[in-house]
This record gives C-alpha cells, structure tokens and sequence, in this order.
C-alpha cells in the first residue's frame, strides 16, 4: 500500500511537472515568436534609418542655400517692418480725419435735430422690443429721434442742440460717448 502511495504521488508529480513543461514550452514559445517580431521590427528600423540617413546626405547642399534664403527674408522683414511703422502712421493720421469727419457729421446732424417719430406708430421698444403700455411708457431718444422704453433711455449727454444733459438711448449715449472719448 505504501508502495501504491509512494508511486501515486509520484505519478502526480510527473503530471504536475508534465504541465510546467507545457506552460514552460509555450512560454518559450511566444518569446520566440515576440522575438521575431521585434528583429522585424528592429530591422525595419534600421532600413528606415539608412534611408533616413541618405536623405540627409542629399540635404546637406541644400543648407547653403537656405541660409541664403534666411539672409533674404531678414531683409525682406527689415523692409516690411518699415513700410508697417509708415503704414501705422499713416493709419493713425487717416483715423484722426475720420474721426474729424464723423464728429463734423454728428455735430450737423445732431443741431439739425433729429426728425422724432410719431409716437401712434410706435408699439415697441426700438432697442429691446418691450410692449408700451400704461405702465411702460414711450421715451424719445434726443439724438437719434427714435421711441424707447425708460429702461434703454436712463443716460442723459449734453448735446451740441441744448444747454442741459438730454435723454439718450444706450445706443446713442455709447456713440457720443466713444467720439468724446477719441477726441
């Protein structure tokens, strides 16, 4: 009996030892094809380094030349950087007339007094389109002429038209607002 034993559990380490080898073996396997893989791989690379390698030989003449085209556009750069500055400054110039101009414009139509609209034709707000009714009440704009709720006309300007601050609409005040602020 102990002969059975001693033969059973031997016959079970030969089993267990019999997988190891299996396990082992397609371990070893698979490294062998991972291996292959990656001499591909690694020869691949190597081919693609030659190559690499050849176009930069075939760059090398072309650097002279675009240390030449470097020079060119350091010049070509000065010369727009310069012409830019005289563009700015004339820019500049160009924008102090137009703002002239438009202040002269501004100022005509505004002593001209804008032509208000007739407040039966106006049922909403021109600016954010409340209804009028008893409690929202029709404004003029005394720039622009146009009818507003008391929401969008609460800035008052002084207008070259009057002596004290009138009732602007928001789109007004900021336009009258942004010509004195240029000047």
């Amino acid at each position: 009996m102990e002969l059975e034993a001693a033969l059973a559990t031997k016959v079970q380490v030969e089993k267990e030892l019999e997988g190891r080898l299996e396990r082992q073996e397609a371990q070893i396997n698979l490294l062998i094809t991972e291996r292959d893989t990656a001499q591909k791989s690694l020869q691949a690379a190597l081919t693609r380094i030659d190559q690499l390698l050849f176009k930069l030989e075939q760059a090398k003449p072309l650097e002279q030349r675009l240390a030449e085209l470097d020079k060119q556009i350091l010049e070509l750069r000065a010369q727009v950087d310069e012409r830019d500055s005289t563009i700015v400054e004339l820019a500049g110039e160009l924008g102090k007339s137009k703002v002239k101009v438009d202040n002269l414009v501004t100022y005509k139509k505004s002593i001209k007094r804008s032509q208000w609209l007739d407040d039966r034709e106006i049922f909403n707000c021109d600016q954010c389109q409340t209804a009028f009714n008893l409690i929202v009440r029709k404004h003029h704009c005394r720039n622009c002429g146009k009818v507003f709720c008391d929401a969008c006309t609460t800035q008052r300007m002084l207008l070259p038209s009057s002596a004290a601050p009138e009732r602007v609409c928001d789109r007004c005040h900021d336009l009258l607002l942004s010509q004195h602020t240029v000047d």
